[in-house]
C-alpha cells in the first residue's frame, strides 16, 4: 500500500523551534496499524527558503513595485536588507523575535491572503512568480513519490489559506491523488465554513473533532470503500489519551535553536469559563470539560525522547495546565531525578503561593504562559476568570522569585472596560512588570464558538454581518459593533503604553549586561543584528528583534550606519570612540552615558573582553 503524505503548511513562526505535536502523532499511529507515512514540515522548509538570499532578492522586486502605503513597503525592504547584510546568526543576536517580525514585514507581499475563507476558495490567487515557483517545487518533490493520500494537518490561522493554495495546485498536477484536511483550525470554523470547503472539491476527506481517531478510518479504507466529505471522530476519553504512542519526531536539524519537542497533556480545558474563550471546539471529548493524561505516562514520554533525541525544552500541549496534575509530574520528576526543563499555559489561581512554584521549580520547570488577560476584577469577572488581581499578583511574584521564566497575556480592550479601568489596568501591569519577563498585550477579537458571541447584548456587542472574517485566531472572527465606553483617543493611549511595557520586558531579557565603568580599550561592543535605518531621509532606527523603532539624532546616524554596515555588527570600544570623536555634537563629558543610552535602547546585546587596559577610558 503506498504511503500517506502528511503535509504542515506555512505560516507557523510559532513552530520554527520544533515539529508541532499533530503530524509526528498522526504519523505514530498510522505505524501502529503498518501504514507507510512520509512527513513534510512545509512550514519550516519555506521560512528556510525565503531567508535565502536569491529569494529576498526576488521578493524585493515585488516589494519595490507594490502599491502598498510607504511604512508597509519601508519595513519589508528594511528586513530584507538587514537579513541580506550579514548571517543569520549574526542578524538573530538579539532575541529569536527578529526572525518572526521580520517574515511578518515580508510575507504579505509575497504570500498576500484573503481575509475572508470564501475568498480563498476562488480557482485563482494573484501572487508573485517566486512563490508559485516555490510552491510548485513542494508539489514536484512531493508527487515524486506517487503518495496514496496527501493529508493537510492545520494547526494555526495562517496556515489554512496556504493549505487551501497548496491543495488547488496539487489537484491541478494529480486530479486521481486524494486530498485530506484537518487539524485544530478547521475544528473552529463554523459550520457554513465546512461547508465550503467542501464543496469547493480541494479536499477528498474534512476531518473534526479528533484527528487521532478519524486518521486511521481515513487511512484504512480501500478503493472500493474510498469516500469523500466530512468525517466526524466522535468523543475520545481520557482512556484513550494514554494510549497513544510516542509520536515520531523526525529531520529535528531542521530547526532553529533552542530546539522544543512538544507532548501531549489535555485536551479540553480543566476551568472552560471564559468569555472569550473557543478553545473548547478544538477537540470532542463528549459531555467532559477535559481529559488528561497520567503524569507517569507523561514522564515516560519526555525520559524516553531525552533517550533518542538531543533538543533544548518540553512544550507541554494543553490549553492550560491544572496545577494539582503539574505538582504530580514534579513529585514524580523529582523523584525519577528526570530535570522537566518544560514550559506551559497556566491559569491563576488565588490559592497557589511559593511553595507551589519553589516546587515546579525545583522539578526543572523552566516557563509558564499565563493567561493574565486583565488586572481589573470587575473585568475579570465579566471574563470569568479564576483569580483576582491579588491572585495573579501572588502567581506573577512566586514563580518569578522562584527561578521560572513568566509570560502574561493581555486584553487591554476587553468590551465593557471603562477609561478609568483601563488606565488602573495599565498602572497595575507596571507594578507587576519586575515579575513578568515577557508581556503579550492582544486586541480583543471576536471569534464564533464563545460565550460572548452566544449573548453579545451582554458585553454591548451589536454583532452586524452575518460572514466570518480573519482575524489573529483565525478565520471565525464576527463583524461587530461595540457600545465601548473607551474613546480612540483613551484606547489609543492604553495600546501604546502595553506595547512600550512589552518592549521594556524584551529590553530587560538582553542577556549581556555591560559594566560601562569598566570598559577596556580593545573590548568589543556587539550590537543587535537586526538593527536597520528605515529610509535614508528620516533617521528612524527600527530594531526588528523587538519590534519597536525610536528616532536618533543627526550625528548618531553615520556612527551607527558605520556599525549597522559591518558583517559581523561589532565594534571595538576605542573605535567607537573615535567615531563619536567624530560625530558627537554633545562632548567628551556624554561619552560613556551614551554608550550606557545605547544598551538601554537594545542596540548593544553583548560584550567581549579583549584587553586589560585602559580602565574607564574617555575619548580625548
Amino acid at each position: 500500500m503506498k504511503e500517506i503524505a502528511f503535509i504542515f503548511p506555512p505560516f507557523s513562526e510559532s513552530a520554527l523551534h520544533g515539529p508541532h505535536l499533530a503530524i509526528p502523532l498522526l504519523s505514530a499511529i498510522l505505524r501502529e496499524v503498518d501504514v507507510e507515512t512520509v512527513s513534510y514540515d512545509l512550514n519550516i522548509k519555506t521560512v528556510r527558503r525565503v531567508i535565502e538570499r536569491e529569494f529576498l532578492e526576488e521578493a524585493q522586486s515585488v516589494i519595490e513595485a507594490s502599491s502598498a502605503t510607504s511604512e508597509e513597503v519601508e519595513h519589508a525592504l528594511a528586513a530584507i536588507q538587514s537579513l541580506t547584510s550579514t548571517s543569520l546568526e549574526v542578524f538573530l543576536n538579539g532575541n529569536p523575535l527578529a526572525l518572526r517580525n521580520a517574515l511578518a514585514a515580508i510575507r504579505p507581499f509575497v504570500f498576500p491572503i484573503p481575509q475572508e475563507l470564501q475568498l480563498c476558495l476562488v480557482s485563482h490567487q494573484d501572487r508573485p512568480t517566486v512563490a508559485s515557483q516555490l510552491y510548485y517545487g513542494f508539489i514536484k518533490e512531493i508527487l515524486s513519490r506517487s503518495p496514496r493520500a496527501i493529508c493537510f494537518s492545520v494547526a494555526f490561522s495562517e496556515q489554512l489559506p496556504e493549505a487551501i493554495e497548496l491543495a488547488k495546485l496539487f489537484k491541478a498536477s494529480s486530479p486521481e491523488t486524494s486530498i485530506w484536511l484537518g487539524g485544530s483550525q478547521v475544528n473552529l470554523l463554523e459550520i457554513t465554513q465546512i461547508s465550503a470547503l467542501e464543496s469547493s472539491n480541494l479536499f477528498d476527506l474534512i476531518s473534526i473533532g479528533n484527528g487521532e481517531k478519524t486518521i486511521q478510518q481515513f487511512a484504512l479504507q480501500t478503493d472500493q470503500e474510498k469516500k469523500r466529505g466530512v468525517l466526524h471522530s466522535g468523543p475520545m476519553a481520557r482512556g484513550d489519551l494514554n494510549k497513544l504512542p510516542v509520536p515520531l519526531f523526525e529531520g529535528l536539524n531542521q530547526y532553529f535553536h533552542p530546539v522544543s519537542l512538544p507532548v501531549l497533556v489535555t485536551k479540553g480545558c480543566y476551568w472552560g469559563k471564559c468569555t472569550f474563550c473557543d478553545y473548547p471546539r478544538l477537540s470532542d471529548i463528549g459531555d467532559k470539560r477535559y481529559i488528561d493524561r497520567d503524569p507517569e505516562t507523561v514522564i515516560n514520554e519526555i525520559a524516553h525522547l531525552r533517550n533518542i533525541h538531543t533538543f533544548d525544552d518540553v512544550n507541554l500541549i494543553s490549553d492550560a495546565i491544572p496545577p494539582g496534575w503539574y505538582k504530580r509530574l514534579a513529585d514524580l520528576a523529582i523523584s525519577r531525578q528526570i530535570p522537566l526543563r518544560t514550559w506551559s499555559y497556566m491559569m491563576h489561581h488565588n490559592s497557589l503561593g511559593s511553595d507551589y512554584y519553589e516546587h515546579l521549580a525545583n522539578a526543572g520547570v523552566k516557563a509558564i504562559n499565563f493567561g493574565t488577560e486583565s488586572c481589573i476584577d470587575r473585568i475579570l469577572d465579566v471574563m470569568k476568570k479564576q483569580a483576582n488581581y491579588e491572585g495573579i499578583r501572588a502567581n506573577l511574584t512566586a514563580a518569578s522569585n522562584a527561578g521560572i521564566t513568566t509570560v502574561s497575556n493581555a486584553i487591554p480592550d476587553y468590551p465593557t472596560t471603562t477609561s478609568i479601568e483601563a488606565y488602573e489596568n495599565v498602572n497595575r501591569f507596571e507594578s507587576l512588570l519586575p515579575f513578568i519577563d515577557s508581556l503579550n498585550p492582544q486586541s480583543f477579537d471576536l471569534t464564533a464558538g464563545t460565550p460572548i458571541q452566544a449573548q453579545p447584548e451582554l458585553f454591548g456587542i451589536t454583532i452586524t454581518k452575518d460572514a466570518y472574517i480573519k482575524t489573529n485566531h483565525g478565520y471565525h472572527g464576527v463583524v461587530y459593533d461595540s457600545r465601548d465606553p473607551l474613546s480612540a483617543t483613551d484606547r489609543n493611549i492604553v495600546n501604546r503604553a502595553f506595547l512600550g511595557m512589552k518592549w521594556r520586558t524584551l529590553l530587560r531579557r538582553r542577556s549581556t549586561k555591560v559594566d560601562f565603568d569598566s570598559l577596556r580599550i580593545a573590548d568589543v561592543l556587539v550590537f543587535d543584528g537586526s538593527a536597520r535605518f528605515l529610509n535614508p531621509y528620516q533617521n528612524i532606527l527600527w530594531l526588528i528583534s523587538i519590534g519597536y523603532k525610536w528616532e536618533v539624532t543627526e550625528w548618531e546616524r553615520p556612527i551607527l550606519e558605520e556599525i549597522i554596515a559591518t558583517p559581523n555588527r561589532e565594534v571595538r570600544f576605542d573605535d567607537l570612540s573615535r567615531l563619536y570623536t567624530k560625530y558627537s555634537t554633545i562632548g567628551s563629558d556624554y561619552w560613556i552615558k551614551w554608550i550606557e543610552s545605547l544598551s538601554l535602547s537594545g542596540l548593544i546585546v553583548g560584550l567581549r573582553h579583549q584587553s586589560q587596559v585602559y580602565l574607564n577610558y574617555h575619548p580625548h
